[in-house]
């Protein structure tokens, strides 16, 4: 399952090197970091009052030694919320710092696409069967149904593309600082 998500570009990986050490690169990110849950569902209710949050920070997660996992707070009037999530290893290289993340933007679409495509195959099929369902009806059931599931595809795909531009980049700018 993990390779067809990666093959659809809903999982993607990011390897960023750092050049700071890894307990120094390991305090910033707590410092930019508030504390909080990443999952799907405990975010989906708790970002409903994130918006009002007055900590400067972008991300909220849990930080360790080792490894790490956030998402980005959502924002007041911000037309890209997406619920990608970033688990990330942390290492020391010669140079600095590695910092190696699976950026996922599946968890909560996933669940939405497979009940619409469960309700749209059980219509498709009762409306076929019970044969008072134009063929015109049928078209554009298939045509709408192809845009409620293609449209939350492209919008957490993308969504995925911009957690890694901005992950990359606020990194940089945390080990800058």
């Amino acid at each position: 399952m993990q390779e067809f998500l990666r093959k659809l570009r809903l999982i993607t990986d990011v390897s960023i090197p750092l050049k700071t050490d890894k307990t120094q690169f390991v305090q910033l990110l707590q410092q930019h970091v508030d504390a909080g849950k990443t999952d799907f569902f405990s975010s989906l209710f708790s970002s409903a009052f994130e918006v009002f949050s007055s900590s400067p920070n972008q991300y909220v997660g849990e930080i360790w030694q080792d490894s790490f996992k956030i998402r980005r707070k959502a924002h007041l009037f911000e037309p890209s919320l997406t619920f990608a999530r970033v688990k990330g290893q942390v290492a020391s290289t010669a140079e600095g710092t590695l910092v190696e993340a699976e950026i996922d933007g599946s968890s909560g679409v996933l669940s939405f696409v497979a009940f619409l495509a469960v309700f749209y195959l059980i219509f498709i099929v009762t409306t076929l069967f019970s044969g008072q369902l134009p063929v015109v009806a049928l078209v554009f059931f298939l045509f709408h149904g192809a845009l409620m599931i293609g449209i939350p595809y492209l919008v957490t795909r993308r969504g995925v593309q911009r957690m890694a531009y901005n992950l990359e980049r606020d990194l940089y700018f945390i080990v800058k600082e």
